[in-house]
């Protein structure tokens, strides 16, 4: 759920009378882009489809993303922006 206004609306759907919904920003830092490529590749859906598509090219995957997420990022370190979306609700 990425969308406040919507989770707010859904919890005071749901009988919540007290709802606090706010987004968090913060950077989201790892030692490298291609150490950043090769966890997302690597895990759930991702390396699923790849492998189900065609597992021979997992490596190109990884290299191509590496390099994206460098130029996009940073190389070494690797900082990116992340957010979430942060709902309490009290009945």
């Amino acid at each position: 759920m990425h969308d406040e206004s919507v989770l707010r609306e859904l919890l005071q759907e749901a009988g919540f009378s007290r709802v606090n919904v706010e987004k968090q920003k913060r950077d989201s830092q790892c030692q490298s882009a291609k150490n950043a490529a090769e966890a997302l590749v690597q895990a759930g859906a991702f390396s699923k489809e790849i492998m189900s598509l065609n597992p021979a090219q997992i490596n190109e995957v990884k290299s191509l993303l590496a390099k994206e997420l460098g130029k996009r990022y940073g190389d070494a370190p690797m900082i990116a922006p992340m957010s979430a979306v942060i709902g309490q609700a009290w009945k």
